[in-house]
């Protein structure tokens, strides 16, 4: 017995009216439908949540809720026909049922709370059934036949999304040539008045002054920028030569006290020998 089957088994606490999920094909053919009803046996509330392992070609309303003891629900499901060209025979939809104990009463029954029943510490806890999908026009029709009826559905979309386009082009294109010719009125009604030579030489002669008057803005700006730089170098230099005439200072006073040591080494060294006796005209 495969893992589906075992848990197909384990569910308790809803009772499922189908074996399996029966869809029969809707007027616009392009979707089949089909319907599910679940009742709740047991004596407490419960949650349940639907999911398809195809999930983009499937909807399932309401595919989440909470039953009261002995309530009944339909569940629409709903199949795009571009399922059929995709695994069609390994699609199922699978129902999950948990049982609400007292503490979990207690919450509010939003969607978020329901969704946090089916992960988490809660999995343990759940129990699963799943259902087969089957459509009963696939006894009569072989699935080359669907296939082909699918592609088919998709070069209509196609051919709509194409013709769409191009009437979409003619609505603009008619509503740009009622704008040409409406232009075309209002200059008939309305002609464009030209100036005259005064008019042109005169606003020629306006921008140039403007022009003129921006430059001398610039260059005046240019020569304040100028004569402060001017003032800047005159600063620098006059503080370099301040340093200078102190660096002079400072060589001069070194060359005197170096003097004044070497003359008073001279006379500490004339002092030490005469004291030894070491100059002739010290002694007796």
């Amino acid at each position: 017995m495969s893992l589906y089957n075992k848990l197909s088994q384990k569910i308790a606490a809803l009772e499922i009216k189908e074996k399996r999920v029966d869809l029969s094909n809707d007027q616009n053919g392009k979707s089949y439908s089909g319907k599910i009803e679940i009742k709740n046996k047991h004596s407490s509330e419960v949650a349940f949540k639907v999911k398809c392992n195809y999930t983009a070609f499937y909807s399932v309303k309401p595919s989440t809720a909470i039953l009261q003891p002995n309530e009944k629900i339909q569940l629409s499901v709903q199949m795009h026909i571009n399922a059929l060209k995709s695994n069609f025979g390994q699609h199922k939809i699978q129902i999950l049922a948990y049982v609400l104990e007292d503490q979990d009463k207690q919450k509010p029954s939003d969607i978020s709370t329901i969704d946090n029943y089916f992960k988490g510490d809660y999995t343990n806890k759940l129990q699963k059934k799943v259902l087969d999908i089957h459509i009963a026009q696939i006894d009569k029709l072989d699935m080359s036949q669907i296939q082909e009826v699918a592609e088919v559905n998709d070069q209509l979309d196609s051919a709509r999304g194409s013709l769409q386009f191009q009437n979409t082009s003619k609505i603009q294109q008619d509503v740009s040539q009622e704008a040409v010719e409406k232009r075309q009125i209002e200059l008939q009604d309305k002609p464009i008045q030209l100036p005259t030579k005064r008019e042109y030489y005169g606003r020629q002669a306006s921008d140039m002054e403007y022009k003129y008057s921006i430059l001398k803005q610039k260059l005046e700006e240019q020569e304040a920028i100028q004569v402060k730089i001017e003032k800047e170098i005159q600063l620098y230099e006059q503080k370099q030569k301040e340093v200078q005439d102190q660096t002079t200072n400072t060589k001069r006073n070194l060359n005197s006290l170096m003097m004044v040591v070497y003359f008073l080494v001279g006379v500490l060294i004339c002092l030490f020998l005469k004291s030894q006796n070491f100059l002739f005209f010290g002694k007796k």
